[in-house]
């Protein structure tokens, strides 16, 4: 019918979800989503360097 395709999608969102909780319980950490993580630590250290270059720091530094 036409509705499957939104229920096994629905159904995979709820496998993701589960996977997700899993790994965290377990403290598995993808290498991906480390990877991921990690470039988009320097991206946002690279973006608030080049602000703070513009506009000044962003807290008052004692």
């Amino acid at each position: 019918s036409s509705d499957k395709p939104i229920r096994l999608f629905d159904l995979l969102l709820c496998l993701e979800d589960n996977i997700a909780t899993i790994q965290e319980e377990l403290g598995i950490v993808s290498y991906t989503n480390q990877e991921i993580a990690e470039e988009a630590d320097k991206n946002v250290k690279v973006y608030l360097r080049k602000f703070e270059e513009f506009h000044g720091p962003l807290e008052d530094v004692p």
